[in-house]
């Protein structure tokens, strides 16, 4: 999980070289139902009991639906001029029941999957050339 972090931490640094990882801490805790399903966008009803459905049995199992969380402390020349900042970085995918199996493309880094952030860097028009 802290090689998926770190590479999309990089991708959003002006500077990746000058990152540098100073201390980590990690948590895991089951995700709750609702937050399970918010995640999902399960806004109708046939959405809701499917996906509850699918909660249910996962819970059941070996490794029941759980959010991982790496709180990462680094250096690197940032945009707000500082060179210490902290991050962190979520990985709820049910396909990866496990830190080990999270991708780049599915953690999120402060609120943002990467393509989400990468959304939003278009939408405000912050796209570097």
């Amino acid at each position: 999980m802290t090689r998926a972090c770190e590479a999309v931490l990089k991708k959003r640094l002006l500077a990746p070289a000058g990152y540098k990882r100073v201390e980590t801490s990690e948590n895991s805790e089951p995700i709750p139902l609702e937050d399970y399903l918010k995640d999902r966008d399960a806004t109708t009803e046939s959405d809701r009991v499917l996906w509850t459905r699918m909660y249910s049995d996962d819970s059941g199992r070996k490794n029941p639906p759980t959010k991982f969380t790496l709180f990462i402390a680094m250096t690197a020349p940032t945009p707000m001029e500082r060179r210490f900042v902290a991050f962190q970085c979520a990985n709820t995918d049910p396909s990866q029941p496990s830190k080990a199996g999270a991708a780049w493309y599915s953690v999120i880094v402060d609120n943002f999957t990467q393509t989400g952030w990468l959304r939003e860097q278009i939408l405000k028009g912050n796209v570097q050339k």
